[in-house]
């Protein structure tokens, strides 16, 4: 790393939610870029949304505050699944992860990671999961390179006709 910047990982605040979409908007177009017989170009939570998340324990939202720019984020759900062939445990989901382009390669995504795993570790949750799209190969080796492993693999067939 040729570049330092100086950052702490704090919950999200109101004042953020305007950037969060900004960084959301990111995420967005990788995916319309990646699968967009799938994907539009749609935001995935407003600015209202992302607000009424920061005002519920079971949503945390951390970011990457460099002082003068939110440079990334984390969205968590805290969940226990419902299903009579599981055991009751607690499971902290990566809902969304995001470090802005000009932030990337600083440990920031390594951070909010960080920051989850202690999250976890204050809860006793038994484990981290996240969904990530078979296309979006950086991602997939940045998530197994803090140790994360496949748990389930969903496959498709696509079957009907292609999406305008």
């Amino acid at each position: 790393m040729d570049k330092k910047i100086s950052y702490i990982i704090r919950p999200a605040e109101p004042r953020d939610s305007a950037r969060l979409r900004e960084l959301l908007e990111q995420i967005c177009l990788l995916h319309v870029e990646g699968r967009p017989d799938i994907f539009q170009p749609a935001g995935k939570y407003t600015e209202d949304d992302i607000i009424a998340m920061m005002g519920d324990a079971e949503k945390p939202i951390f970011v990457a505050d460099t002082g003068e720019d939110v440079a990334g984020y984390v969205f968590c759900q805290l969940k226990r699944p419902h299903n009579p062939v599981m055991r009751d445990y607690l499971n902290i989901y990566i809902d969304d992860l995001c470090v802005d382009d000009k932030y990337r390669r600083l440990g920031i995504g390594k951070a909010l990671f960080g920051r989850v795993k202690q999250l976890a570790a204050e809860l006793g949750a038994y484990n981290i999961d996240l969904n990530v799209w078979a296309f979006n190969e950086p991602a997939i080796a940045f998530y197994r390179s803090l140790g994360m492993q496949p748990e389930r693999i969903y496959m498709e067939l696509i079957t009907g006709k292609e999406q305008n």
